[in-house]
């Protein structure tokens, strides 16, 4: 038997807390990888922490209003990304694409990182001060130095 009262609450929170932002999407594409979908909920976390507005998530592609794409740029390194805004202040898209899934959510969390928030082995931290729904200005193209990404646990081994 099906519970409703998970989109209950979810209905009450987004009356509590202010409407879905307006016009702004977030999109992965029908086909999206579960890590594409991961790095939408993650860029969709971010900016509701951010900012008190919670922007929907759409799996269609396309579309004329404002949105942040999510998808996979096979031209790119495979756990490389790139951010790239177009469009004027009021109607402004990001495009947040990985060379892999991998890639795109490396790119969610460097969106998530110009918004303000900060990553640390303990966890992440997001500023308390709220800030206005307005997607930056960016043109960021990133892929890591090493092949294998993470940090050295046994660092204070004896040499």
């Amino acid at each position: 038997m099906p519970r409703p009262l998970p989109a209950l609450i979810l209905a009450l929170l987004l009356t509590a807390t202010g409407s879905i932002a307006q016009g702004l999407v977030i999109s992965t594409g029908p086909d999206a990888s579960d890590l594409e979908r991961l790095a939408a909920a993650e860029v969709q976390r971010y900016l509701y922490l951010r900012t008190g507005e919670m922007v929907s998530i759409d799996d269609a592609e396309g579309g004329t209003g404002p949105r942040i794409a999510l998808g996979i740029d096979r031209g790119l390194p495979e756990q490389g990304y790139r951010l790239h805004t177009s469009g004027p202040v009021g109607r402004r898209s990001l495009e947040i694409v990985g060379g892999s899934p991998v890639g795109v959510l490396y790119g969610a969390y460097a969106f998530a990182a110009e918004l303000g928030v900060e990553f640390f082995l303990h966890g992440d931290v997001v500023p308390d001060d709220r800030t206005s729904l307005v997607l930056p200005t960016l043109d960021i193209e990133s892929s890591p130095l090493f092949e294998h990404r993470g940090i050295q646990p046994f660092h204070d081994f004896p040499e």
